[in-house]
Parts: C-alpha cells; sequence; structure tokens
C-alpha cells in the first residue's frame, strides 16, 4: 500500500468520526476545547486500534463484521441523531460530552477500521506496513476531527433550534447512510 493509497483510506476513515464532531460542534456552548480534544484523541486512538485488532482477528471474522457493522453504526448514529433533534432548551446542549458518549462514538466510528485490518491480514501486511498504517490512520482522524469540530463554530451564529436540527440531521443520515 502507497502514502496515496494509505492517506485516501485514512481519510474515509476518519469521515464518520470528522462528521460528528461537526455535528457536536454544532451546539457544544461550554468546554469546547477540552471536548473537541477528548472526542478526537478517543476517535483516533480507537481509529489506529481496530484496524491492529482487526489484523489479529483475522479473515475469519470478515463475514461476522461485514454483516452487522453497518446495523450498529446505523442505530448509534441515528439514536444520537434523534436526542439532538429533540433537545429543548440551552442548558441540554451546553453540557460536554460525558465519558460513554465519547467511548459510544469512538466504538461506532471505528467499527470500519476493524474491517479494514482484516483487509490489511489478508494483504499479508507486514508488522512495520500495520503499525504505520494504524499510525497514519490515527493522526489523520485525530487532525480531521479537530478540524471539523472548530469549523461547526463559523456556524454557531445560527438559531440554536436550527443548529439542534442540523446537528441530529446530520447524524440520521449519516447513520442511514451505514446501510443504504
Amino acid at each position: 500500500m502507497n502514502v496515496v493509497e494509505l492517506s485516501a483510506l485514512a481519510i474515509v476513515l476518519a469521515m464518520d468520526a470528522s462528521l460528528y464532531a461537526f455535528s457536536c460542534g454544532l451546539t457544544l456552548r461550554k468546554k469546547r476545547c477540552a471536548t473537541a480534544w477528548n472526542l478526537a484523541i478517543l476517535t483516533a486512538l480507537f481509529q489506529a486500534v481496530m484496524p491492529l485488532l482487526g489484523y489479529v482477528a483475522g479473515a475469519g471474522l470478515m463475514i461476522l463484521v461485514s454483516g452487522i457493522a453497518s446495523w450498529v453504526i446505523c442505530v448509534i448514529f441515528c439514536t444520537l441523531g434523534v436526542v439532538a433533534v429533540c433537545r429543548r432548551g440551552e442548558e441540554q446542549t451546553a453540557e460536554p460530552l460525558g465519558l460513554l458518549e465519547l467511548l459510544l462514538v469512538a466504538f461506532a466510528t471505528s467499527i470500519d477500521a476493524f474491517a479494514v485490518g482484516i483487509c490489511f491480514a489478508m494483504a499479508r501486511l507486514t508488522t512495520e506496513q500495520l503499525f504505520y498504517a494504524a499510525a497514519v490512520i490515527g493522526i489523520v482522524t485525530l487532525l480531521s476531527v479537530l478540524i471539523c469540530f472548530y469549523l461547526s463554530g463559523l456556524l454557531r451564529r445560527l438559531p440554536e433550534r436550527f443548529l439542534q436540527i442540523l446537528s441530529g440531521s446530520i447524524l440520521i443520515a449519516l447513520g442511514l447512510f451505514q446501510v443504504l
């Protein structure tokens, strides 16, 4: 796998986490910096570790992962999206993300990275290539999540309710996109 292919793969794997970060950044009012970094670090860590776990799991799990991964991601993101749309008042949107929500998002956005790790095993990547790929995927995810989180701040002048609906709609669309 060359640098261009690996970079493209890393960008694609970072998309889910980046869109979630953008959506989160639209409505979050307090502790923006801490939340952005917590989200970026956890999603990057999961994105980097999941290909390693997929590699270890091997090709035998490819059928299982490919069959349910899309539905797991869909349920998680649609649930988060519906919650975001149904929120009322600034007090609820002002709270930073809790650890459980951060872990759930990190897991949901990295399931496809697990499947990529299985593909890495099938492609017989060396240990050095595998760790290099995992590092690139993690770094790209970290940077992409931070950029998208802070870019969403450009839209924060829009009405609060509109941003809640937009945020939730992005998450629901992201979930539905996984199964369509």
